[in-house]
């Protein structure tokens, strides 16, 4: 006769995906076996951290900042950090480079039987618009002579 059974499963900050939780002796409490199994659950990514990725204890994301933005530095809300559900406000200082990363210790994820956290590194987009070009091309003359 099949019965339906609870298990309680507690998932510890700072677990990673690939772990395995083992619940030892409550499979299949079926007659014709001598003793039931054990249960075993294998830890996954949790689904919707599109642009997240987890490095161990360590995540990795971009963000998008107009030109003007990297000229003159700027705070952007970064969205979908798992430990930071109304999003994680992140300074990018002034001469930020395109593709340059800025480092944050302490914002990754939980790093596991301690009260320490990761590393997050944000890896920095920088958009130009067609005005933002036209004014650069015909403006080029004095950009040179201000940062030569």
């Amino acid at each position: 006769m099949a019965q339906e059974k609870s298990i309680q499963v507690k998932i510890e900050a700072g677990m990673r995906p690939g772990e395995v939780l083992v619940f030892p002796k409550e499979c299949s409490d079926d007659p014709n076996f001598d003793e039931p199994g054990d249960v075993h659950l294998l830890l996954q990514e949790a689904a919707g951290d599109e642009g997240w990725t987890r490095k161990g204890d360590d995540l990795e994301t971009q963000v998008s900042i107009r030109f003007q933005e990297c000229l003159l530095g700027c705070s952007k809300t970064l969205q979908g950090h798992p430990g930071y559900p109304a999003g994680l406000e992140v300074q990018i200082p002034v001469g930020t480079l395109h593709g340059e990363m800025v480092v944050l210790a302490g914002k990754g994820m939980p790093k596991k039987g301690t009260q320490e956290f990761g590393t997050l590194r944000v890896r920095v987009i920088i958009t130009v618009s067609e005005k933002e070009r036209e004014i650069l091309r015909n403006n080029a003359v004095v950009l040179r002579a201000m940062f030569s």
